[in-house]
């Protein structure tokens, strides 16, 4: 299973009479099976684009995206999204929320079933099967819509920002959870963050994106073993690795900006 990137350029419309904006420029990147790679990079430089052309939900410019040679043009249940904000049903229980795609695919039967249970087990929501989501934290609303992409078993997991609205507590434990979930040697995944530990804790390979237009400035290597210590030397130093790249883009970001004479 591939996941390519070739040459993917996305321009804007501009509101207002304004002129077009380049948000990606030429990007190109090959994501095989089994592999976590990790988006990272300022606001603005293509990240969550680039997730949308994956899911289906947005299209290039130019270039094209496409999963084992068949272009991608439309979403589909083998390519599952987490999006930062839950986005459950909330008029419907924590089992139903996740048994909705194979309701929707007229799969829903007890084998079905009993693997959303399952994966409510390995989530560590066994016991809140009967809850509505308002009755459950910002965490344990994320595991059900982890839970909900995974009964898909889709071939390519695409996760936009899903931990940053929680407190550190929580999003470390989430991250965790998900590595653990998540794994799989015939399943690619695709993962936005603003974080540098996030992005080394989760990684297979971290891709840094330049500022808008939005390019592949480098990609790093993480060969840290699993399940990883965020306090040990090597993962500090790779920490460290990748600061050493942004660093140039976030001094740039903080210097006030001056018209041309």
């Amino acid at each position: 299973m591939t996941v390519v990137f070739k040459d993917v350029t996305r321009r804007f419309a501009g509101r207002n009479d304004t002129a077009p904006v380049l948000a990606l420029e030429r990007v190109s990147l090959e994501i095989g099976a089994g592999e976590f790679v990790v988006l990272l990079g300022p606001s603005g430089c293509g990240k969550t684009t680039l997730l949308k052309m994956l899911g289906g939900f947005d299209r290039p410019s130019s270039g094209s995206v496409t999963l084992d040679g068949v272009e991608v043009t439309e979403p589909s249940p083998q390519r599952g999204t987490i999006f930062q904000a839950p986005t459950l049903f909330p008029w419907l229980s924590v089992l139903d929320n996740v048994l909705y795609g194979p309701r929707m695919c007229g799969k829903l039967n007890a084998e079905t079933r009993a693997k959303a249970l399952e994966l409510l087990r390995i989530v560590g929501l066994a016991n809140f099967t009967g809850f509505k989501p308002n009755h459950l934290s910002g965490g344990m609303q994320q595991r059900v819509a982890i839970a909900r992409v995974l009964i898909n078993e889709p071939r390519v997991i695409l996760a936009d920002e899903p931990f940053a609205a929680l407190d550190e507590y929580t999003r470390r434990a989430m991250q965790e959870m998900f590595a653990a979930t998540t794994e799989r040697r015939d399943r690619a995944t695709l993962f936005v963050t603003h974080s540098v530990e996030e992005a080394v804790f989760l990684a297979d390979r971290i891709v840094v994106m330049s500022p808008r237009p939005g390019r592949i400035r480098t990609i790093i290597e993480v060969d840290l073993p699993r399940p990883r210590d965020r306090a040990s030397r090597a993962f500090l130093d790779r920490m460290g690795e990748v600061f050493k790249v942004i660093q140039h883009d976030l001094i740039s970001a903080s210097e006030p900006q001056t018209d041309a004479a």
